[in-house]
């Protein structure tokens, strides 16, 4: 019996590996999905991007909370200096986004005021005046048919 001898090789693989880490000193996340200040590049996590910053959206109709994102700092100075045109542009589509959700929900409540009152006007209508309405139209209905049989010459 012939025994072969089969020896393994070994290899060691250091890898790198870019690992963010949010910059708020009370946070310690690591690994994180991390979003940056356009302005100054400031690093926060998905927690701290909720509390530490502000994100601007690059349509009024459509959303996407990472187009532009400013930490509380630079966006308050920043809205105080007033020189930048794309923060400007950012808090204009913000300023529109405002304003159409509140004319949407004016209108929305002056619908509502609208229909309720249909209704309950509707409601009001007594039961005499519904059974009125009712056999005036079976007449209404009756008197065409009688007129359209005298057209076409059938008497029944």
């Amino acid at each position: 019996m012939l025994t072969i001898g089969v020896s393994l090789m070994k290899k060691t693989i250091i890898v790198e590996k870019l690992v963010y880490c949010c910059d708020v000193a009370s946070c310690d996340a690591e690994d994180i999905y991390p979003i940056t200040c356009i302005n100054c590049g400031v690093v926060h996590c998905h927690d701290c991007r909720k509390t530490q910053g502000v994100s601007y959206g690059r349509s009024v109709y459509i959303n996407s909370s990472e187009d532009g994102y400013y930490c509380n700092a630079c966006d308050l100075k920043l809205a105080s200096q007033g020189d930048n045109e794309l923060h400007n542009a950012y808090r204009r589509i913000a300023s529109l986004k405002e304003e159409m959700k509140k004319w949407s929900d004016a209108f929305k409540r002056s619908a509502d005021e609208a229909e309720a009152e249909v209704v309950s006007s509707f409601l009001v209508a007594s039961f005499s005046e519904k059974r009125n309405l009712i056999i005036s139209n079976r007449r209404s209905v009756a008197n065409n048919q009688n007129d359209t049989q005298r057209q076409s010459g059938d008497t029944r």
